[in-house]
C-alpha cells in the first residue's frame, strides 16, 4: 500500500497470524516469541497502519485458542513504536493481557 493510504483491514492482520499458525505448526515451533510491537497502531507517526491495542492483542491471544499451541512456552518482549508515553506501553500490556486470558481459559 502507499505509505499516505491508511491501511485498516483487521481481517489481514487475523490473516496473517493464521498464516503464521499454520507455518508455525508445520516448522515444529516448541516455544512463541511475540514482539508486541506498536509500529501499527492507529496514533504512531511514522505508519500508515490504523490499528488499535485491542484488535492487535486480540489476534495474538487468538494464538493460543487453538490446542496447538496452548501449552507452548511463550515469551513478549516489547518492540517498536514512536508513543513511548501512550500507545506503546499500552499496546504492550493489551498484548500480554489478551495472551494471559487466553492461556488460562484451557
Amino acid at each position: 500500500l502507499p505509505s499516505n493510504e491508511l491501511f485498516t483491514d483487521y481481517s489481514e492482520l487475523l490473516h496473517a497470524v493464521q498464516r503464521f499458525e499454520a507455518l508455525a505448526t508445520n516448522f515444529g515451533a516448541d516455544i512463541i516469541f511475540i514482539a508486541a510491537g506498536a509500529d501499527g497502531h492507529r496514533n504512531d507517526p511514522l505508519s500508515h497502519l490504523h490499528f488499535d491495542e485491542h484488535i492487535v492483542a486480540k489476534a495474538m491471544g487468538n494464538l493460543f485458542s487453538q490446542d496447538t499451541f496452548a501449552k507452548l512456552p511463550v515469551l513478549i518482549g516489547g518492540a517498536g513504536g514512536y508513543r513511548p508515553d501512550d500507545a506503546t506501553p499500552t499496546m504492550w500490556a493489551e498484548t500480554v493481557a489478551w495472551v494471559a486470558q487466553r492461556r488460562t481459559e484451557w
